[in-house]
């Protein structure tokens, strides 16, 4: 996909402000691919919306999903990041896969998980 372009084809406007009040990003790094799931706000009951038009949105090949009622899920491998938006600071975190994940929660690292690691927030 070229630079600067969304998975639909529009234009990625780097400007355009989060929906959600907190920016999320998982990135695979290295080799290996996992499965992810992802939860915020109170309990980890916070709505996610999936950021595909911010920069980066995605850059994984699969596609991801936020849940009908709240959290995350998806897929990143060998370098592929995906970014979230929720109104709720991250709650939880859990890597299903190969891949060392690292998340980021409004531009600084929140968890660095291994394969396997799941991690919650100690301040909710």
């Amino acid at each position: 996909m070229p630079a600067g372009q969304g998975a639909d084809g529009e234009r990625v406007d780097p400007d355009a402000p989060p929906q959600g009040a907190n920016q999320i990003k998982v990135e695979a790094v290295g080799d290996g691919a996992s499965n992810y799931t992802l939860s915020a706000g109170e309990a980890g009951t916070a709505a996610f919306f999936y950021e595909d038009r911010a920069n980066p949105g995605t850059t994984a090949d699969n596609p991801d999903y936020t849940g009908y009622v709240s959290g995350a899920y998806g897929f990143v491998g060998a370098g592929g990041v995906d970014t979230y938006s929720s109104d709720g600071l991250l709650y939880s975190a859990e890597n299903n896969g190969s891949a060392t994940l690292k998340i980021y929660q409004n531009d600084d690292l929140w968890a660095t998980l291994e394969p396997g690691e799941t991690k919650e927030s100690p301040e909710q």
